[in-house]
């Protein structure tokens, strides 16, 4: 076990240390050049400012958590900033053409690094994933409150389908149901946000409870819900599934059962 914690530890740490500093191998090589140069009281002050608003940040996700480079963001800029002081330095003696050719390089190089993968590690932090998670949050949080104009709405996600923690984020007032993967302490349980409250139950029927009453959103790129034949299922954005719930419908979502409350929606108000 202590390995494994080891092992993940390491595999988090370098993880927090490629998406926060893929931009700088454009720049890194200029750094020796440049170091001489840094040494005035204002690039001094320069240098100082980008370390303490870098090297915590680092330390801080890299020993505690990172899992998606967005994490990193609060960091990033940094190395872009460094970037910029670095190469002014370095070609701060050099000719306005020597000074544009070096620059565009780099820039070229970072567009290189962004466009196309590296590194297995790297690709998360690359364009096509990037675009591919903006157009997912974005169709959860758009479908949602499309659905949710129409009146009372519950949201449903399994724990490894990411959205869920932006979606309670933007839309405090729908209440969200997240499945959690099974542990040894939870072998079946669930997570239930609204707004910021937010309570873990075990669900030892082996069931989820919905609500009787309004929309049931069931949020994943892959798996739509199995409901009741006379129930039907749309799909708002190809991302995210509705459906109308009533009193003792029954649903699968990912191998798991869900079942609406027996009550009615006036029994329910009241």
């Amino acid at each position: 076990l202590f390995g494994a914690a080891r092992g993940g530890a390491m595999h988090m740490a370098c993880q927090a240390v490629v998406w926060s500093c893929l931009g700088a191998v454009s720049w890194l090589w200029a750094l020796p050049f440049a170091a001489g140069k840094l040494r005035n009281g204002t690039d001094r002050f320069a240098v100082q400012f980008l370390a303490m608003w870098f090297l915590p940040g680092l330390l801080i996700q890299s020993a505690f958590h990172v899992a998606d480079p967005d994490h990193m963001l609060a960091i990033v800029p940094a190395t872009c900033v460094a970037g910029a002081l670095v190469l002014m330095a370095f070609t701060r003696e050099a000719s306005q053409r020597r000074r544009t050719v070096i620059v565009s390089l780099c820039v070229g190089l970072n567009i290189f690094l962004f466009m196309k993968p590296i590194s297995k590690m790297a690709k998360p932090s690359t364009y096509k994933p990037v675009q591919w998670m903006n157009g997912y949050i974005s169709d959860v949080i758009e479908g949602a409150g499309g659905v949710a104009a129409g009146g009372q709405v519950t949201a449903v996600f399994h724990e490894s389908s990411t959205g869920w923690r932006q979606l309670s984020y933007y839309r405090p007032d729908l209440p969200v149901i997240v499945v959690l993967t099974a542990t040894a302490a939870h072998p079946f349980a669930t997570r239930h946000i609204l707004g910021r409250q937010a309570a873990t139950r075990s669900e030892d029927s082996g069931t989820v409870a919905l609500p009787s009453c309004g929309d049931i959103i069931w949020v994943d790129p892959q798996f739509p819900p199995v409901p009741a034949p006379r129930i039907p299922v749309r799909a708002v954005h190809s991302r995210v599934f509705f459906t109308k719930t009533a009193p003792g419908e029954s649903y699968q979502f990912r191998g798991i059962r869900f079942r609406s409350a027996e009550q009615s929606c006036g029994d329910a108000a009241r």
